[in-house]
């Protein structure tokens, strides 16, 4: 097994940026004052919440009324990351990508990475997914995992499930949108639209150019991009990736 972390320069690691003293200013009262003002988005402009509802067996009023009486219980707070999870995921469950949570500062200008980007094909009615750039001049991650090679499992999960049970994470219109909306996401994942991965390294079985199976372990990046300046951040090509409905805050 070789290890690896991809691009370290002008990054953190993910466990690093979620324990920097910029992450976790938000108060009780604060907290309390979102899960209102969600539930007023919710109960009183979502014209779609009793299709949607219906249509998915949801209940995101029940859910945010939850996690309203569990902010007036006495006790710590848990991180905020995981308070902004709980709002991303009750919003990404009525899958409308015109009704979404976007997480403030510093998290609405991070994304989290690893050093390439998933591609997917079908070769005989099977999807395979291969290593692929983020840009044209990327230079070669590993003298194994190379650029091309063909990933078969995440963190033991065969890629193909661990693709689906992302997608069944985000929003989108129907299975096939969010599925393509996961794999182009999968390697490069915003922080102001989703909670951060579960995982702080991922272990990637692969088939190298010789045939010979392979493993490598990366880390989660976030690039250091308040350093930036707008027009750097426009240049950068990892960060122009981002340059979308969902990333358009990071770039």
């Amino acid at each position: 097994m070789s290890q690896g972390g991809g691009d370290g320069g002008a990054a953190m690691s993910l466990p690093e940026f979620l324990s920097t003293h910029q992450v976790g200013t938000l108060s009780v009262e604060d907290r309390r004052l979102m899960v209102q003002q969600a539930l007023v988005v919710l109960e009183q402009s979502y014209a779609l919440l009793t299709f949607k509802v219906a249509r998915y067996g949801i209940n995101p009023v029940q859910r945010l009324r939850l996690l309203q009486t569990q902010l007036g219980r006495p006790g710590p707070l848990g991180p905020e990351w995981r308070f902004h999870s709980e709002l991303v995921d009750i919003f990404n469950s009525v899958r409308d990508l015109h009704t979404r949570y976007v997480l403030p500062q510093p998290f609405g200008a991070a994304v989290a990475m690893l050093p390439f980007l998933l591609k997917e094909f079908t070769e005989d009615g099977r999807l395979r997914y291969l290593v692929g750039r983020r840009a044209a001049d990327q230079a070669e991650l590993d003298e194994s995992f190379r650029f091309g090679v063909e990933i078969t499992h995440w963190n033991g999960v065969p890629i193909a499930r661990a693709v689906e049970r992302y997608a069944e994470r985000i929003p989108g219109a129907n299975p096939a949108a969010r599925h393509a909306r996961a794999v182009e996401r999968f390697a490069f994942r915003s922080l102001g639209f989703a909670p951060p991965p579960d995982d702080d390294w991922v272990t990637i079985q692969y088939i190298d150019h010789g045939g010979d199976v392979q493993r490598i372990e990366l880390t989660w990046l976030v690039p250091n991009l308040a350093a930036l300046t707008p027009g750097e951040a426009v240049a950068d090509p990892d960060i122009a990736l981002a340059l979308d409905v969902e990333g358009a805050q990071v770039a």
